[in-house]
């Protein structure tokens, strides 16, 4: 009598998923690609959870689904107003959940000139605003020297200017050429920003 013989089926491969951000640091008010993979048998269409947790970092929260396309492949695009961990779940026969991916965001902060090409001596005002709202805190104003470093040259507290953003204002003697900068330090909510750097001539 001849043996039946018998096909077996192979064992499906586990999952896993995958996470990254593009940026992992990103301007106030900017958007971010959260991506990913998930590997193994069967990967296609499945429905990936993405869930979020913001600064204080105290709860992960379900934040929205899609599905992996026809290679396994993800994407998802948010934009954090603070800094904020983010994580996948993939719904599959093997379930997999990603590692937790952190992504900065840093304050948006502007600087401005009252005269960019002032006679040696005289006074220039350094004005501008911080997004968002980061009343209370300070500002660096900040020269750079010779070797390239930034020395500070003044520390200028963030007034109140409504819930949208803080001002800072402050005035220079200016002797010399130079350029300028203002940095905003990083709290707990938000990484360190920085202006766009301000050329002076003086005449």
């Amino acid at each position: 009598m001849l043996a039946t013989a018998v096909a077996q089926a192979a064992k499906p491969t586990p999952h896993h998923l995958s996470i990254s951000a593009h940026p992992a640091k990103v301007l106030y008010g900017r958007s971010v690609a959260i991506t990913g993979r998930l590997t193994g048998t069967n990967s296609a269409g499945k429905v990936v959870t993405l869930q979020r947790d913001a600064f204080p970092f105290d709860t992960l929260k379900n934040d929205g689904t899609t599905h992996t396309n026809a290679l396994g492949y993800y994407a998802f695009h948010r934009t954090p107003l603070v800094n904020t961990k983010f994580r996948a779940k993939a719904k599959s026969k093997a379930p997999a959940t990603s590692a937790t991916v952190l992504v900065l965001v840093a304050p948006k902060v502007t600087l401005h000139v009252s005269d960019r090409t002032p006679k040696k001596g005289h006074r220039v005002r350094f004005y501008g605003r911080v997004t968002p709202q980061h009343d209370g805190q300070f500002v660096k104003l900040q020269r750079r020297k010779r070797s390239g470093h930034w020395r500070t040259v003044a520390i200028v507290p963030l007034t109140d200017a409504g819930p949208a953003f803080s001002n800072y204002s402050v005035k220079r003697r200016i002797k010399r050429n130079g350029t300028f900068r203002v940095l905003k330090p990083k709290d707990a909510d938000h990484t360190r920003g920085k202006s766009r750097k301000r050329r002076l001539r003086v005449h």
